[in-house]
């Protein structure tokens, strides 16, 4: 699938996510970013355009070349300096404590071990930092939600191992961050299996946060 995957498929994935409703949920997430940043799976390069302007750098992770063959269009046209790093986010080559800002938008469906990304994630993310994301998943509808589940395993083949069935509240909280806010909605121009989508910003609990969530 080296055609399909390194070449079809990130084009496919360009053209869906580049909605005009979808951008304006980007511009809406991406204005609330502060300091260093580090964006997760930075794919086709689409949030470039919706950085507030003060933003001048970013630190950006994709292990995907056909996405990033794509980026590097949008790279060269752009005033924000873009350092890419070709890895997963399940191991990142950070220090503790390194970004005040962390932003995920439609990545997280598709990491395969996605706790060990949001350990990590939790790790080089600084105490007053921010998780911010955009993400689709797990349907709050029955019958939707029963279709995800069903058409999961097919869909993980045909969309470079993107997961239907995500909760991303639960992946999110269970691993030691809380909302600061996050809602939850169905994009009109998405698909019903891909467009219940969570838009969100979460931080980190504290030591005192965690204990009591052990007892």
């Amino acid at each position: 699938m080296g055609y399909y995957s390194n070449y079809l498929y990130p084009r496919i994935v360009d053209k869906i996510l580049s909605t005009s409703r979808v951008s304006q949920y980007r511009k809406e997430i991406l204005s609330h970013v502060i300091g260093e940043i580090l964006e997760i799976g930075f794919g086709t390069g689409l949030n470039l355009s919706y950085y507030p302007a003060w933003v001048k750098e970013i630190t950006v992770i994709d292990n995907n070349e056909g996405m990033n063959s794509l980026a590097q269009k949008r790279v060269k046209h752009s005033k924000i300096n873009v350092n890419l790093k070709l890895l997963n986010a399940e191991i990142l080559p950070f220090e503790d404590k390194s970004f005040d800002s962390i932003v995920s938008t439609f990545t997280f469906c598709s990491i395969e071990n996605i706790d060990s990304a949001l350990k990590e994630i939790y790790r080089v993310l600084k105490p007053d930092g921010k998780l911010i994301f955009l993400e689709h998943g797990l349907s709050s509808n029955k019958k939707l939600r029963n279709l995800q589940h069903r058409l999961n395993p097919l869909y993980k083949v045909v969309s470079g191992g993107c997961n239907l069935n995500r909760d991303m509240k639960d992946v999110i909280e269970r691993n030691n961050f809380k909302f600061d806010f996050i809602e939850e909605f169905t994009s009109k121009d998405m698909s019903k299996l891909t467009g219940y989508l969570y838009k969100g910003i979460a931080i980190k609990r504290g030591t005192f946060e965690k204990f009591k969530l052990l007892l």
